[in-house]
């Protein structure tokens, strides 16, 4: 494993954040495959979100009750972060505006684009992409549930 990729293990570990990879419309995991739930977002979804992020974005996608990031490292390669419960609670907290979640959403994106590239990050702006709840449950891709569960 690089250095990059022990960087954002590290930080996946301590914070319980998921990280995947995701290639030309294609989700896949980072690390161990037996240790986290690819989420359950469309391809035609994930394929939208990939060009947004491609023009400079980092893209908060919010739906089904779950927040996600995706920003990217190149134009090949993005990054999809699944943050924590914790996180998670504070973004659906219906007394904590949008615009305080675009920007805790911007400031955790930078936090991992600098784990991994062990750069600056670039000045980019949060774009908001929401799934629709109906197409979040029908359109299930690569999903695949956690080793042992009883799901």
């Amino acid at each position: 494993m690089n250095e990059s990729n022990q960087q954002l293990k590290f930080f996946s570990d301590i914070s319980d954040q998921e990280i995947f990879f995701v290639k030309k419309g294609s989700l896949d995991f980072l690390f161990d495959a037996n240790k986290f739930v690819l989420p359950a977002i469309g391809k035609d979804d994930l394929q939208r979100v990939f060009r947004l992020a491609n023009l400079g974005n980092y893209v908060l996608i919010r739906g089904a009750g779950k927040v996600m990031i995706e920003l990217p490292i190149n134009l090949e390669t993005h990054i999809l972060l699944l943050p924590n419960e914790y996180i998670q609670r504070d973004f659906s907290d219906k007394s904590q505006s949008d615009v305080h979640s675009i920007a805790d959403a911007g400031q955790l994106a930078e936090l991992v684009f600098s784990l991994y590239t062990q750069k600056k990050p670039p000045t980019r702006q949060v774009m908001v992409y929401w799934l629709e709840q109906k197409q979040f449950v029908e359109k299930v891709e690569n999903l695949n549930f956690k080793k042992d569960s009883k799901e």
